[in-house]
């Protein structure tokens, strides 16, 4: 699964887990098994739901003596509270900087490459940040008129 655009990939559809390269090490390997399991019985996003179920796998794998497994769990889910809660801001903000960066960037290639910054398919991307045409039209109209000026994500 080359194409992937992170790690790993639970399609809640198919009930299935990708992986784009299986990692080296067993404790990896079971993290990111655990985590797309995780999010197949939880929430396709990293949120408290999401979070709540690693953190019971990790304290299961603690108690079984995986304590390299339960600390790696642990982190992930630290990792992702340390995510600031503006997310949308962030990635209008990424839209926005980077048409300013690239001009004459398409819309669709733009989303290419965003959404692989957050790991995910550009058809997903555009369904989580509804906003995003809205944003690079808004983005595209103050470069041309000569302007950079803030945008209203709202």
């Amino acid at each position: 699964m080359w194409h992937l655009p992170a790690q790993g990939r639970c399609d809640r559809a198919s009930k299935n887990i990708f992986i784009k390269n299986r990692p080296p090490q067993e404790d990896e390997l079971n993290c990111l098994l655990i985590h797309e399991i995780s999010h197949a019985v939880s929430s396709p996003y990293h949120g408290r739901r999401w979070q709540d179920r690693m953190m019971k796998a990790g304290d299961r794998a603690k108690k079984i003596g995986h304590s390299v497994l339960a600390k790696m769990l642990d982190e992930e889910v630290k990792g992702q509270r340390l995510i600031p809660k503006n997310i949308d801001r962030e990635a209008y903000d990424l839209i926005y900087d980077m048409v300013t960066a690239l001009p004459y960037i398409k819309f669709n290639r733009l989303i290419t490459r965003v959404a692989s910054e957050y790991g995910m398919y550009p058809r997903e991307f555009k369904v989580r940040f509804k906003r995003s045409k809205k944003i690079f039209n808004q983005a595209k109209g103050f470069m041309n008129a000569g302007k950079t000026t803030s945008f209203n994500a709202k």
